[in-house]
């Protein structure tokens, strides 16, 4: 491992958004399932459980030990705060972009070459580690939920027969988490390192992705009700009984468009400038 990559995998900023990450699966998991109430909050002096008051406790704790409320607790989490931590991993690219990239276009000369790669790899990056948040996440929720599942969730079953949450809640999971961690992060990193190449102000870069996502989200998801333009349909797709999957990629493509024209108004300007 070059020491480029090894800085862009071990970036402070990497290694801390992974880290906040992860302990915000855990806390929107233990307060949205009632968890927080039943371990600080549970009453043994109500009147139908003194004298068993511990027994009753253990079993209402066993009860939310299910992979699916596990799982699933963390859906209004990442539906407001994905954005966000995509932004924080971005961080990384700006910086480097003020600096190193310079640096490596000068020595290269392969401007178009150099920014396409940067930012292909950081988004890749990027998306790789909020996924392993996920992943880990999910694992260990593999070892402390103990409850069958109980309940089912159909959106897969277009694409595996039906009962295949039953059959597989893993490799469901997994799946699911590739769209909501995975594509999602690549998407709205190159998002953002694309709006970086037409500003260099950082909180630009920052405000602009998030107040996009969570804009949309309103206009499109709570006022219009039209959930292909509403990003946070990418990260809420699973609250949906029966649904195409392909459906949601489509609010993906609104930010990869506008990726895709400021990229090459970047290239095309910093060409006729060079020029």
């Amino acid at each position: 491992m070059n020491k480029l990559t090894e800085y862009r995998i071990f970036n402070k900023y990497r290694v801390l958004t992974l880290l906040i990450f992860v302990l915000g699966f855990f806390l929107s998991w233990f307060f949205s399932t009632g968890l927080y109430q039943l371990v600080f909050k549970f009453n043994f002096n109500a009147p139908d459980v003194i004298g068993h008051g511990i027994e009753d406790q253990k079993f209402l704790i066993n009860l939310l030990l299910n992979f699916d409320d596990y799982v699933s607790s963390t859906f209004e989490y990442t539906t407001f705060l994905m954005p966000v931590f995509v932004c924080l991993l971005s961080i990384i690219y700006i910086k480097e972009k003020k600096g190193l990239l310079l640096y490596k276009y000068i020595r290269t000369k392969k401007f178009k070459k150099t920014l396409l790669n940067s930012i292909f790899i950081h988004s890749l990056y990027n998306a790789f580690t909020l996924y392993l948040g996920f992943v880990i996440f999910l694992v260990i929720g593999l070892i402390i939920n103990k409850t069958p599942i109980i309940t089912d969730n159909t959106f897969l079953n277009s694409f595996f027969g039906n009962g295949f949450y039953f059959n597989h809640p893993v490799t469901y999971y997994l799946i699911e988490g590739i769209i909501k961690f995975f594509i999602f992060t690549f998407v709205y990193s190159i998002f953002t390192f694309s709006i970086s190449l037409v500003t260099n102000k950082m909180r630009y870069c920052i405000i602009i992705p998030i107040g996009f996502y969570l804009f949309t989200s309103i206009i499109f998801g709570a006022g219009m009700n039209i959930q292909e333009l509403n990003p946070a349909f990418t990260q809420g797709f699973s609250s949906y009984v029966s649904i195409n999957p392909l459906r949601v990629f489509i609010p993906l493509i609104i930010p990869i468009l506008i990726s895709v024209f400021l990229i090459i108004y970047h290239i095309t300007r910093s060409e006729r400038i060079e020029a």
